[in-house]
């Protein structure tokens, strides 16, 4: 092929080229303001379907989300004429499976008028089962400063509190939000945040009035637990322990654990000092009032969630990565204690 024939090549398919982008061009011109449309009719019926008053007209507003565990992408205030009857928001929060969407409309009675799910990615036969008109009725006509606790004041889709859980949390987050709009009020959540523990307040409430130095030679028994960091404490020249940083997955992502183990191989304190668990649910296993339940146990106990270690609720998965990670930072530290044990008397 000579030189000739290769551009008149290159200039066919460059026309070639050009008129399918001008075709595409026109079929996307003709196209979007169906799709569009389309799109508008499929949230207008939504909308109505969760908000069911035939008098109603919706516009876009802005409502905030009083819960960090809940984000609300989308708001749309109810309307008669100029009247502001309600509001419909489309919410989000975390799931067993994934990210679960919402629209929950609220009227200017503050109570709930309709609830549907717009997008999940639950275990079908288990969590999925929340996304039915059923699950969802049990909702409408509820006050929004009721409980909305699962297995208390609603119901529990069958093997799926997790799932039963985050569908309660949105509702109600939902609610607030938009009785806090409709009021003109800011609503802020307690979404129980503790203190910023570190690895130097965690070691001082371990071990008060002791120094530290990094230790060396402490080893996990355990493969799915990593001991990253170990340091032991000496208070007035004694010699009162030692603490290890551990990491082992939860339902999230890596959970990073201290625990301080006395001399006498008792746990003297576990702190988190970072993860990545979903808040309202996982995250809750770093509040002290789950940790403090290991202060003064034995290395030896089982360290067993439902037996002698309580859970998070709705927080299996987590709830056993740390109780794990306690059980094999306090048995690598015991295990460290006695060689030095040995050590010293020989």
């Amino acid at each position: 092929m000579n030189v000739k024939e290769m551009i008149k090549l290159g200039l066919i398919l460059a026309v070639f080229a050009t008129a399918a982008c001008v075709m595409l061009a026109f079929v996307y011109s003709a196209t979007a303001p169906i799709i569009a449309a389309r799109e508008a009719d499929t949230l207008k019926g939504d909308l109505s379907k969760v908000f069911p008053d035939p008098e109603a007209n919706f516009k876009p507003t802005e409502i905030i989300s009083p819960s960090r565990a809940v984000t609300i992408s989308d708001a749309f205030m109810a309307l008669h004429g100029e009247e502001v009857v309600g509001a419909v928001v489309s919410v989000s929060t975390q799931s067993f499976g994934g990210p679960m969407v919402f629209l929950i409309g609220v009227s200017d009675a503050k109570t709930i008028t309709g609830v549907k799910i717009t997008k999940h990615s639950d275990t079908p036969g288990f969590g999925a089962n929340a996304d039915s008109e059923t699950y969802l009725a049990q909702f409408i006509e509820k006050s929004i400063n009721d409980p909305f606790e699962v297995k208390g004041d609603v119901d529990s889709v069958a093997s799926s509190t997790i799932t039963s859980r985050a569908v309660a949390l949105s509702v109600k987050t939902a609610g607030l939000a938009v009785a806090a709009w409709l009021d003109g009020e800011e609503l802020v959540f307690d979404d129980g945040a503790e203190e910023e523990v570190t690895l130097e307040s965690a070691l001082a409430a371990f071990f008060p009035d002791a120094d530290f130095e990094s230790a060396v030679g402490i080893t996990s028994p355990d493969d799915n637990v990593t001991i990253q960091n170990a340091f032991t404490a000496r208070s007035g020249g004694q010699f009162a322990g030692a603490a290890a940083s551990v990491s082992t997955k939860g339902f999230a992502g890596p959970v990073i654990t201290l625990v301080g183990v006395s001399a006498e191989k008792m746990i003297t304190g576990v702190r988190i000092l970072d993860h990545s668990e979903t808040p309202g649910l996982g995250a809750e296993a770093a509040s002290p009032s789950f940790l403090d339940q290991f202060n003064g146990k034995n290395v030896s106990d089982p360290f067993e969630v439902h037996n002698d270690v309580d859970i998070v609720a709705s927080s299996t998965v987590t709830s056993k990565a740390v109780a794990e990670s306690v059980k094999a930072a306090g048995l690598a530290v015991a295990a460290w204690l006695s060689e030095i044990e040995e050590a010293g008397n020989e």
